[in-house]
């Protein structure tokens, strides 16, 4: 698989499963999962915090084979702010890039999102 069907295919790598999202690393055999906490935990700190708060969750790097997690990654926590701020830096670079760079033009992106698939 090359590189555009890798890109064309992540659509097809994040799937949401009641409290989990499974979001597959392309090319690899390793996924994150990301793990809702219990309720008793998110109705704790939200009584604790008030209407300022923020439920870590848990963030799981697999070995898909195994199914087991990776050495390092077994249940990190992650405060769902600072995960949202990387994706959002990370598009705000690859915006920058396509401006930047004149990688792609609005013709391309409007042929791409028309196409089914």
């Amino acid at each position: 698989m090359g590189l555009n069907e890798w890109l064309t295919e992540f659509n097809r790598q994040v799937f949401i499963e009641g409290d989990v999202v499974r979001v597959r690393l392309l090319r690899t055999n390793f996924e994150l999962r990301f793990e809702m906490p219990n309720r008793v935990t998110i109705d704790g700190i939200k009584e604790r915090e008030g209407a300022a708060y923020s439920v870590p969750i848990r963030m799981r790097l697999i070995n898909r084979n195994s199914e087991k997690d990776v050495r390092g990654f077994d249940g990190r926590y992650i405060n769902p702010y600072w995960l949202r701020r990387f994706v959002f830096d990370l598009a705000n670079a690859v915006a920058w890039m396509e401006r930047e760079w004149d990688l792609m033009s609005e013709e391309y992106v409007q042929k791409v999102e028309n196409q089914e698939i």
